[in-house]
C-alpha cells in the first residue's frame, strides 16, 4: 500500500526540511521550467513526478554531461601517460634519461597529493561546473605549452611545465564522477554512472599504450630491424648514430601526437565553456535535493568515521598500489624468458581495458541489486588473491611458466580490482551521506595517491630489486579483507530515496532514453 504523501514527507531528515533548492553555491539553471502536474517537459524531453512540492526529473541530457565527463578523464589519463609508451624513442630523439621519463609521471602522484583538498573545497563550495572550468582550462594550458615550437634543449622544460598542469588537472576530475551521479542520475543509475566515468580514466590509460606507439615508431637501423637503447646514451643505438633525417621523422612524430592530443583538449575545453551546467533545473532524486555539510564539517565527520576510514583504507592499499605496480611490468617481467617490452606493453593494454569493462558489468550488477555491496567487494578481493598468488607462483618459478598463464593472471587480477573502483566509491558516499561527495572521493583519491607515492620512493632506494614489489601488492590485496569484514554496511543516501519514493504513486522514476 502506498504512503500518504504527508507521511512520506515526514521521512525527510530534518536537514533536508531546513534547506532550498537555491543557494548561493549551488543554484539550479533554469534554461527550463518542469511542469508541476507530472507532464512530459516538451524542451527537454524529461517527465516530472511529484510529492509533497517536491519535483524529481530524470533530464536526457544527462548522458551529456556523462560523455563530456568521462571524455575529459580519458584526454587527462592519455595526456599524463603520453611519454612511458613512446619512451624507447623519446630518448634519444629528445635526449632525455629514465629519469626524465619518469619524473613526468611521477608528476601526476606530486601534483595530486598537493592539490586534492583545493579541488575537493572547490567542488564543494563552487560546483561541477566551476570545478570543471578549472580543470579543464589547466589541461588545456598544459596541452597547448607542450606543442610550444621550441629547441630540443628547451623541450624538457615546456614538458615539464605541461605535464604540471596536466597532474593539477587531475584531482577535480577524478574526484567528482559521484557528484555528477548524484546531482544528475537516479538512484538506480547512480553506481552505473560513476562507473563510466571513474573508468574512462583507464580507458585513457589503456588508449595511450596504443595510440602513441601506433604514431610514434620505433627507430630502426638501416637494415628495418628495431633497436634499443644502450646504456642510456641520448645518440647512440647499439653503437649507431642516429642520422639526423632520421631524429627528425621521429621528432615530428611525437609533435603529431602532442598535437592530435593539445587539439582534442581545446575542443573539449570549448565544449565545457558553451555548456556545462553545475546541476539540473530539478534534482532527480530525493537526496539530491538535501545540501551537504559544509566543507569543514564534512572533513570532521570524515576524520572519525569509521564508515569512511575502512572502505577508504581498503580503497587506497589496493588500488593504490596496485596502479602504481602495474606501470612496473617491463621490470618485473625482466628475468622471464621471452617476455619482452612489447609483450609487457600489451599486457598494460589488456589489463586496463579488461578493467574498464569489468567495471562497468560490476556496477551495473550492483544497481540492479539495490545495495550489497560490500559482499560484491569481499567476494571480487579473494578472487584477485587468488590471480594475484597465481602470478606470483610463475615469477618464482614454482609452477611452470608460458606467456598465456602470465597474461592471464594479469588481465584477470585487473579486471577484477579495477572493478572496485565506482563500488568503492559509491559505496563510501553512501556510507557517510550527507557529506559532500566531492570532499569524500577527494580525500579517497588522495589517500590512494599517497599511497602511490610510498611505493614510488621505494622503488628509488638504489638496488632494491624487484620482488618486493609482488609481495607488496599481494599483501596489500589481502590487507583489504578485514577492511571490509569490519566495514558496517550503510546506504543512508539511497534509504533517503527510498523513503521518499513511498509518496510517489509511480513504482519509479523513469528514464527517457
Amino acid at each position: 500500500m502506498s504512503a500518504d504523501p504527508s507521511e512520506a514527507a515526514a521521512l525527510i531528515s530534518p536537514i533536508s526540511e531546513s534547506k532550498n533548492l537555491t543557494n548561493k553555491d549551488h543554484t539550479y539553471d533554469t534554461f527550463s521550467k518542469p511542469s508541476v502536474d507530472g507532464s512530459v517537459n516538451q524542451e527537454d524531453d524529461s517527465k516530472v513526478l511529484s510529492s509533497s512540492g517536491q519535483h524529481y526529473v530524470v533530464y536526457t541530457r544527462r548522458w551529456y554531461i556523462l560523455l563530456v565527463y568521462a571524455s575529459m578523464a580519458f584526454l587527462q589519463a592519455a595526456g599524463w601517460n603520453t611519454w612511458g609508451p613512446i619512451a624507447d624513442t623519446a630518448k634519444p630523439v629528445l635526449n632525455w634519461t629514465d629519469a626524465d621519463i619518469a619524473l613526468l609521471t611521477n608528476m601526476g602522484c606530486i601534483t595530486y597529493v598537493l592539490s586534492a583538498f583545493v579541488f575537493a573545497w572547490l567542488l564543494d563550495k563552487k560546483g561541477l561546473r566551476t570545478t570543471l572550468l578549472i580543470c579543464s582550462t589547466l589541461l588545456m594550458i598544459g596541452l597547448v605549452i607542450r606543442c610550444f615550437p621550441v629547441q630540443v634543449e628547451y623541450a624538457k622544460l615546456t614538458m615539464n611545465i605541461g605535464a604540471l598542469l596536466i597532474g593539477f588537472s587531475a584531482p577535480g576530475i577524478n574526484a567528482g564522477p559521484p557528484l555528477v551521479s548524484a546531482v544528475w542520475f537516479p538512484q538506480y543509475q547512480r553506481t552505473t554512472s560513476t562507473a563510466i566515468m571513474a573508468s574512462s580514466a583507464y580507458l585513457g590509460v589503456a588508449g595511450s599504450f596504443l595510440i602513441g606507439p601506433l604514431i610514434v615508431t620505433d627507430i630502426t637501423n638501416t637494415s628495418g630491424s628495431r633497436i634499443l637503447p644502450f646504456n642510456e646514451s641520448y645518440s647512440y643505438y647499439d653503437g649507431e648514430d642516429i642520422d639526423p633525417v632520421i631524429r627528425r621523422n621521429h621528432l615530428r612524430e611525437i609533435n603529431t601526437l602532442l598535437y592530435i592530443e593539445c587539439a582534442v583538449g581545446v575542443f573539449f575545453c570549448l565544449l565545457i565553456w558553451a555548456y556545462f551546467p553545475a546541476k539540473p533545473p530539478s534534482p532527480p532524486s530525493a537526496s539530491a535535493h538535501v545540501e551537504r555539510q559544509d566543507f569543514m564539517r564534512g572533513a570532521a565527520t570524515l576524520s572519525r568515521s569509521s564508515a569512511f576510514w575502512m572502505p577508504a583504507l581498503a580503497y587506497a592499499c589496493s588500488i593504490g598500489v596496485y596502479n602504481v605496480w602495474t606501470t612496473q611490468f617491463d621490470t618485473i617481467f625482466q628475468h622471464l624468458v621471452g617476455v619482452g617490452q612489447n609483450d609487457a606493453g600489451w599486457i598494460g593494454f589488456y589489463s586496463n581495458l579488461a578493467g574498464v569493462i569489468a567495471s562497468l558489468v560490476f556496477a551495473r550488477v550492483v544497481d540492479c541489486l539495490g545495495g550489497q555491496m560490500k559482499k560484491v567487494l569481499i567476494g571480487i578481493t579473494v578472487a584477485a588473491i587468488i590471480c594475484l598468488i597465481w602470478f606470483l607462483l610463475i615469477c618464482l618459478e614454482i609452477i611452470s611458466f608460458n606467456l598465456v598463464s602470465l597474461y592471464i593472471s594479469c588481465v584477470v587480477s585487473s579486471l577484477l580490482l579495477n572493478s572496485t573502483v565506482p563500488i568503492y566509491f559509491e559505496v563510501t558516499v553512501e556510507g557517510v551521506y550527507p557529506v559532500a561527495e566531492g570532499i569524500t572521493t577527494g580525500v579517497l583519491t588522495w589517500l590512494l595517491n599517497v599511497v602511490g607515492l610510498f611505493f614510488l620512493f621505494v622503488l628509488m632506494i638504489p638496488d632494491v630489486g624487484i620482488s618486493w614489489m609482488n609481495w607488496t601488492t599481494l599483501g596489500a590485496v589481502v590487507f583489504t579483507l578485514p577492511c571490509l569484514f569490519l566495514y558496517k554496511e550503510r546506504y543512508n543516501r539511497s534509504l533517503q530515496d527510498t523513503q521518499i519514493d513511498e509518496g510517489i504513486d509511480n513504482q519509479s522514476l523513469p528514464s527517457q532514453a
